[in-house]
């Protein structure tokens, strides 16, 4: 009936580990694929509030080393009802441990504030609805913030505001990016057997770790062809890197702003101290949006080398979060 995702809560020393359920995509009688053993619907079921009004979930607590089952009563409304999030087929969930609650992104993008300390938890439903691709739960500089991108690279970021009775997403940034991608534009050419060429280069490639094949091309660095010979690329090495370039709207440029973008934008995850987010375009081009002032920063090239060689059709980045080494 539901598959399971995991959401850690790291309290040096002990932790919380929380399973919280996913409900499956059931097919629609009729169409092709329907099985009546696994798809069949209990109508009552499908119209039941989510999450119920009191939601057990598998929790694991470092203090006994066991999994136990936990309830937690809801504060306020549900988000819909089991039918509606049966819908939402998109995978990338993202988790927020801060200031003592657990915050989950939820199937139709709702977010669960859970109390680990009260056992108690709210529905806290998504910013107001437009047609965007990505919604990113994350956090930075001044709590807990969500993304979203609308269209092909307008960007909107949201702050959560907890000050008040009600918990609602206060609008920080509402940007279309379009006229500075179109000046600053990426270079594609294609090359046979490598999907596109980038021109931009940058420190994500140093820290590829598919930059050699495997043990033989290891040893031998025979791996690229001659077309990959003007890429420069390196081998992975420990370094500190520093943002490579900036650019505006208001720069000069040889690309026609009136050109159409025909790029897409993914959100890879929150700058945790600073008020940045982080963008890939079209895959390839990895870049940093200060939401504060607008300003875009170039990261380089994100693209695994010779991905494009081992998966043509299946270039799409699925999931991502950031990494922030800290010391306990």
């Amino acid at each position: 009936m539901a598959s399971t995702t995991t959401a850690s809560v790291a309290v040096s020393p002990d932790y919380d580990v929380v399973s919280v359920s996913h409900l499956l995509y059931k097919e629609l009688p009729g169409y092709p694929d329907y099985d009546s053993s696994i798809d069949d619907r209990d109508p009552a079921v499908e119209q039941s509030e989510w999450p119920p009004l009191v939601c057990t979930l598998h929790a694991f607590s470092s203090r006994t080393g066991q999994w136990e089952e936990r309830s937690f009563a809801r504060e306020g409304g549900s988000a819909g009802t089991v039918a509606d999030m049966r819908d939402d087929l998109r995978e990338q969930r993202n988790a927020v441990y801060w200031r003592g609650a657990l915050y989950i992104h939820c199937q139709t993008d709702f977010v669960m504030r859970i109390s680990l300390s009260s056992d108690k938890y709210h529905v806290i439903l998504k910013p107001p609805e437009e047609t965007c691709t990505h919604f990113y739960l994350g956090k930075s500089a001044k709590g807990l913030y969500c993304a979203s991108i609308v269209g092909r690279c307008r960007v909107q970021v949201w702050n959560l505001d907890e000050s008040g009775c009600k918990m609602e997403w206060v609008l920080k940034n509402d940007r279309d990016l379009r006229k500075c991608l179109l000046k600053h534009k990426l270079g594609y050419s294609r090359r046979p057997g490598c999907g596109y060429g980038r021109a931009v280069r940058g420190p994500w490639t140093l820290q590829d770790i598919n930059h050699y094949y495997d043990e033989y091309h290891k040893d031998t660095n025979c791996y690229y062809d001659e077309y990959d010979k003007d890429d420069n690329m390196e081998a992975p090495v420990e370094e500190e890197f520093e943002f490579s370039s900036q650019v505006s709207e208001d720069e000069e440029s040889a690309w026609n702003s009136d050109d159409g973008y025909h790029g897409c934008m993914d959100i890879l995850g929150f700058h945790p101290f600073e008020e940045i987010i982080f963008l890939s375009e079209s895959i390839t081009r990895g870049l940093a949006y200060h939401f504060n002032s607008s300003k875009v920063e170039v990261l380089g090239n994100i693209y695994p080398a010779a991905c494009g060689k081992e998966l043509g059709n299946e270039q799409l980045i699925m999931s991502s979060f950031p990494y922030t080494p800290c010391w306990l």
